[in-house]
């Protein structure tokens, strides 16, 4: 649905040597998951080198602050759709007339920032008891969190092919 879309599929074309929408969807889909994935270990290496606890409980107890930014830009995309192509008409209006498109959802992408940075900072507090040095791994996590958050600012503010 972006505009950046068919751009991005003619490199993958050139990249993988094939013209099948099937592959390269999967090649794009694959690295949209993995990119999530690999921040989040690499944020729980920090942990580890931090706090001393092993990759995968780093991985497991903080992987669950990036659900608040997750719900928050999934419920935020889809209210652009029902806002948005839902007044297509009037959208287009205020286009004719020189007014911009309103970008409420996106601070809902502003509120899941701020939920996930607080679930790390209420995750870090309750383990810090454990091991004494928990509250340093808020750092990699909330670089992480502030990573995910600009990447969904990003996609929010990219042209978007609207479908009627």
């Amino acid at each position: 649905m972006l505009e950046a879309w068919q751009p991005l599929l003619a490199m993958l074309e050139r990249l993988t040597g094939t013209t099948s929408y099937y592959v390269n969807f999967i090649v794009t889909f694959l690295v949209a998951i993995a990119l999530p994935v690999g921040l989040l270990t690499l944020a729980a290496w920090g942990g580890h080198r931090l706090n001393k606890r092993s990759l995968a409980i780093n991985f497991a107890l903080f992987g669950y602050a990036i659900i608040p930014l997750d719900i928050a830009a999934h419920i935020a995309h889809n209210l652009f759709h029902l806002l948005a192509e839902g007044k297509a008409v009037g959208f287009t209006a205020l286009l004719l007339i020189g007014r911009g498109v309103p970008e409420t959802s996106t601070n809902l992408v502003a509120i899941g920032i701020g939920a996930s940075l607080y679930a790390v900072y209420r995750i870090a507090l309750r383990e810090d008891g454990y091991c004494g040095y928990t509250r340093l791994s808020i750092i990699p996590y909330a670089g992480m969190i502030l990573m995910l958050g600009a990447l969904n600012f990003y996609l929010f503010f990219l042209p978007m092919a609207m479908r009627m």
